[in-house]
């Protein structure tokens, strides 16, 4: 005897729990931690209900249904940032597998509702689907403003980025809605909260090569390399850390969808070492600073200056504008204490502990 249609409803609506652990890469007004997908749909929602008003002739629950279900394919598909051009490649492939499975769960004709509303709000062609496209270009804009451009500076988010974004709110918006958006844009633009391109992007080959040395961005894809490399550290440097390569795998995972970058060091095209790190203490100012959890070098490439000279581009780049950088290293680890000694790293503290 198969489910029940209450029984199919409830097995959906306990499977899309699942939206509320999809991180995505705006941060909350507060700056204090990224936005995940269930609290990003519920805002649009109240924003379709709040906003209504200024879009004539508007079916308010049709639109406030396409927010709500838009993203529910993020639960399979995952967060495809919005300027991330490599990962929009396939996007509409993941997503469509997506929906088909997850509105799969749902009664036949209920089903068939949802997986409508979705592609008519992928479609962007309706009135209901041009409000919904345009709330969820304005509300990560605002976060992002408020947050006094937190992940465009991460990212390196240009304000041509930013504006080719919501060009359909500036082209197609309630004339009141597009000229406060427009206006917010270049107030943010005018306190320097986007990406300075003429400043170089410090993850650019051209820009951090020196003696060989690139440094490149690490993602998702190079969890394997990364926690590889990560038990090799905590071999060298004497931790007692217990966890196998799968256990590394699962946690280098979790800093990468929360506050943590990683950045590869190469050589000649070989990988010779990273750093994973975070930005922290962000004042009201703008000012930072970084802690850098974890850097190493592959044995086969140590002593050859790899290390020094990938650490200085890292302070002219991508760490130039911190008031600190703050690193642990273990009390066991002379080699570790010497290296970042010769770096310019000073003793700041001492952590202690008693084993019970």
């Amino acid at each position: 005897m198969g489910l029940s249609r209450l029984e199919q409803q409830m097995q959906f609506l306990i499977e899309i729990d699942k939206l509320k652990t999809i991180l995505r890469q705006n941060y909350l007004s507060d700056g204090s931690r990224r936005e995940n997908d269930s609290e990003h749909s519920w805002h649009l929602a109240m924003m379709v209900v709040v906003l209504s008003e200024h879009f004539d002739g508007l079916d308010t629950l049709k639109a406030l249904k396409m927010v709500l279900i838009h993203d529910i394919v993020e639960i399979y598909a995952g967060d495809t940032f919005a300027y991330d051009e490599k990962a929009h490649l396939d996007k509409e492939a993941r997503e469509i597998d997506a929906a088909e499975r997850i509105f799969s769960l749902l009664p036949l004709k209920q089903a068939s509702e949802f997986m409508e509303l979705w592609q008519e709000f992928e479609k962007v062609e309706s009135k209901e689907a041009m409000c919904a496209a345009m709330v969820d270009r304005i509300q990560p804009l605002t976060l992002n403003i408020c947050s006094k451009g937190r992940m465009w500076q991460k990212h390196g988010v240009t304000v041509e980025k930013v504006l080719k974004r919501n060009k359909i709110v500036l082209d197609s918006a309630p004339d009141n809605i597009s000229e406060y958006v427009r206006s917010k844009i270049n107030e943010a633009s005018g306190k320097h909260y986007f990406f300075d391109s003429s400043k170089g992007d410090p993850f650019k080959s051209d820009n951090c090569s020196c003696d060989n040395i690139l440094l490149s961005d690490a993602g998702l894809d190079d969890v394997k390399i990364l926690a590889a490399m990560n038990r090799e550290l905590i071999q060298d440097e004497g931790s007692e850390n217990p966890m196998n390569l799968e256990q590394l795998e699962e946690r280098m995972k979790g800093f990468l969808l929360t506050e943590y970058k990683a950045v590869l060091i190469s050589t000649n095209e070989d990988i010779t070492g990273y750093c994973l790190y975070k930005i922290e203490n962000i004042k009201d100012d703008g000012s930072f600073d970084i802690y850098v959890r974890q850097y190493y070098v592959k044995r086969d490439f140590r002593r050859k200056g790899i290390g020094i000279n990938a650490f200085r581009i890292l302070t002219e780049n991508a760490f130039k504008d911190a008031c600190s950088i703050k690193l642990d290293v273990l009390e066991t680890n002379n080699r570790g204490k010497a290296f970042w000694a010769k770096v310019g790293f000073e003793p700041y503290c001492q952590n202690l502990r008693l084993k019970a």
